[in-house]
């Protein structure tokens, strides 16, 4: 197992990380948690982590996902 630090590359998300995401959607399905809206940083993985649990919870209302610099300035 190779232990890489990725907080200062903007580098996509992993196949475990697409495994992640496809867990934690069904946490919030299960919690009955739906969300209305998405804040995420503008790196790849978290954009891709934001669309990939949007896509899996077919939540096709949620046209935007917000970045989190947009909203704070950082």
């Amino acid at each position: 197992k190779e232990n890489i630090y990725t907080g200062w590359y903007d580098i996509g998300l992993t196949e475990k990380g697409y495994h992640q995401c496809n867990v934690i959607a069904d946490k919030l399905i299960e919690k009955k948690f739906i969300p209305n809206i998405i804040y995420t940083s503008e790196q790849k993985r978290a954009l891709e982590t934001s669309k990939n649990i949007k896509k899996y919870l077919d939540l096709g209302s949620i046209t935007r996902l917000a970045a989190i610099s947009a909203i704070i300035k950082v």
